[in-house]
């Protein structure tokens, strides 16, 4: 799809480049809204979250197995109100200006965010599934340590995934210069479609139906 600035000129990502992506930039007063908009957003997502961080952090009353994947998930969304701006930029811009070594970071970064929270909801729903089905054995079988090494295991296998594919070149390929593309590549995209929303998603289901 060709954008137009206000003036009907097309303009590109990066005009002394042949290959450049074209700047798909909207009216200005569009832009605007969508920028004031994902400010908003991303502001509001950070001061939520870190209110979570230091009530369950300060109160020693609060450091139940529960809890403390509660203070796993908004220290995950927390981090996604950071990422938010640049990807607002790059959705309203249709422009990566950052470069491709921080376009890997970036895209390692936005999937362990989004697999982590998942995978954090996850381990909620289990949580809930024994205390409700089985809340004599509760107290044995989740417990504040158990709780701690399976989100740093959870953590550290969304990071693992992440930067695998943020480091494989096959990953993704660049229909132009000044592009930043999730991905291109069809097994990493049904292998990430598969372990980071379509499997934590069902156990979740499944689980909430018990």
């Amino acid at each position: 799809m060709v954008y137009e600035t206000e003036d009907h000129e097309i303009q590109y990502c990066f005009p002394a480049i042949n290959s450049s992506c074209i700047w798909g930039k909207h009216f200005r007063h569009e832009s605007n809204i969508m920028y004031i908009f994902f400010s908003l957003l991303s502001v509001w997502t950070v001061f939520l979250n870190l209110l979570v961080i230091i009530s369950i952090s300060h109160f020693k009353k609060l450091h139940t197995p529960t809890n403390l994947i509660i203070l796993s998930l908004a220290v995950a969304d927390m981090l996604v109100g950071f990422v938010m701006p640049i990807e607002a930029t790059r959705l309203i811009e249709m422009c990566w200006y950052f470069g491709d070594t921080f376009c890997g970071l970036f895209l390692a970064l936005t999937g362990l965010l989004i697999s982590a929270s998942l995978y954090n909801l996850t381990l909620i729903a289990v949580d809930r599934y024994v205390a409700v089905c089985h809340p004599l054995l509760y107290q044995k079988k989740i417990t504040t340590t158990k709780t701690l090494i399976i989100i740093c295991i959870c953590w550290m296998w969304s990071s693992a995934f992440n930067i695998s594919f943020a480091t494989d070149p096959s990953s993704r390929t660049h229909g132009c210069y000044g592009e930043c593309p999730f991905m291109s590549n069809f097994a990493w995209s049904m292998t990430d479609l598969f372990l980071s929303f379509l499997f934590p998603c069902t156990v979740i289901i499944i689980l909430y139906l018990k």
